[in-house]
């Protein structure tokens, strides 16, 4: 069977990352066993009963959530390790011709969609379906709601 694949068109109108496609690929299982469990290492250091869980179906138990328990400088090299399983389509009507994702060079330029991808992201690792964050901003780019994005899944 074929890895998974989620593709997002971000459709959120004055957004800098408005009519962006990227392009989520689902890493191999070790990859996603062992980011897994150093995820639920982390967690259980810091005091979290994740009880008799392991793995993916662990993390997918304690939720996408659980991981603000982490602190910043043991989280940063997994959230990091995340982005590398995302990329860009640079164009859009081709979502098969992708690039590694470069956040640095502006392919992500909103917080809001970093986000929306990460929680993407953690859904297709884990099927584990989180809900929408909740805007804290005024402005017009605000973080999306559900149907700013398009998403549609694929096996590769």
């Amino acid at each position: 069977m074929a890895r998974r694949e989620s593709i997002l068109r971000y459709e959120q109108p004055g957004s800098r990352d408005h009519g962006k496609t990227y392009v989520l690929k689902e890493p191999d299982a070790l990859t996603a066993e062992w980011w897994a469990t150093r995820a639920l290492l982390l967690l259980a250091q810091e005091g979290v009963d994740i009880g008799e869980t392991t793995g993916v179906a662990g993390l997918a138990a304690a939720g996408m959530s659980a991981l603000g328990k982490i602190k910043s400088a043991d989280l940063k090299p997994l959230l990091d390790e995340m982005l590398t399983w995302i990329f860009i389509a640079p164009d859009p009507a081709q979502p098969t011709n992708v690039r590694q994702l470069n956040a640095v060079m502006g392919d992500v330029e909103e917080i809001g969609t970093l986000l929306q991808l990460r929680m993407a992201m953690f859904e297709l690792l884990t099927g584990f379906s989180m809900p929408a964050l909740p805007s804290t901003s005024t402005s017009a780019t605000r973080a999306p709601d559900a149907s700013s994005i398009i998403q549609t899944s694929r096996a590769s």
